[in-house]
């Protein structure tokens, strides 16, 4: 890292920065805040409340919901993925990975085979 870029962080401040410059920072923010939560639960949370049952539920509670933030909110937002599965007919279960481009390349496929049937 330069002394440019240093100097940049630290004037604006790394949160400040690093949200900026997020396709979407909203969902930047949850997406850290529930990995982060959990972390600290993990950490910290049995030392403050001295309960190990309450611990472990508030910690599984925030790892569901940060599974459930990038499997359906940040994959979309801040990276363009999406996935789906699907069972074909012999009960086998497929799973479809799609990004920008590939989406944009079925698209092209549908629109020449659209040409080339008329």
């Amino acid at each position: 890292m330069s002394s440019d870029q240093f100097r940049h962080l630290h004037e604006e401040g790394l949160v400040d920065t690093l949200f900026s410059t997020a396709l979407n920072p909203v969902a930047c923010l949850f997406h850290l805040a529930f990995k982060g939560g959990a972390m600290f639960c993990f950490l910290f949370l049995n030392a403050i409340i001295h309960e190990e049952i309450l611990t472990f539920i508030v910690v599984v509670i925030l790892a569901a919901m940060d599974f459930w933030t990038v499997k359906n909110v940040t994959g979309r937002l801040l990276v363009n993925l999406r996935w789906d599965s699907h069972i074909d007919q012999f009960g086998n279960e497929i799973m479809v990975y799609e990004t920008d481009e590939s989406r944009k390349h079925q698209q092209a496929q549908a629109l020449a085979g659209d040409v080339e049937a008329q």
